[in-house]
């Protein structure tokens, strides 16, 4: 894994600087290639049913608001560890971006 990698160059004296690494999962977008699949003949029917409900319940995403999650996470680096995976519906303290 990226971080352990970094965390063991660190160690080593190999780097002096301090990255991070965070796996984030954007949640289910509103993108094109979800209209696609939507659209698309011959995809797993249960896979396309569950798309076209979250569609028709509105439970997918803008891009731009996912994004603006993930930007909240990025500048305020103390509220996770490096190496964590974090999903755009868990739990974390919001702040108004600058």
């Amino acid at each position: 894994m990226l971080a352990d990698e970094q965390t063991k160059k660190k160690t080593l004296g190999l780097t002096n600087k301090d990255i991070k690494v965070l796996s984030y999962a954007p949640g289910p977008l509103d993108t094109d290639m979800q209209a696609e699949l939507r659209a698309a003949p011959g995809l797993d029917e249960d896979l396309s049913a569950l798309f076209i409900k979250l569609k028709g319940e509105g439970a997918l995403l803008d891009a731009s608001t996912s994004s603006d999650r993930m930007v909240q996470l990025l500048c305020r680096e103390e509220l996770f560890e490096s190496g964590a995976h974090i999903d755009y519906y868990d739990e974390f303290p919001t702040f108004p971006l600058p």
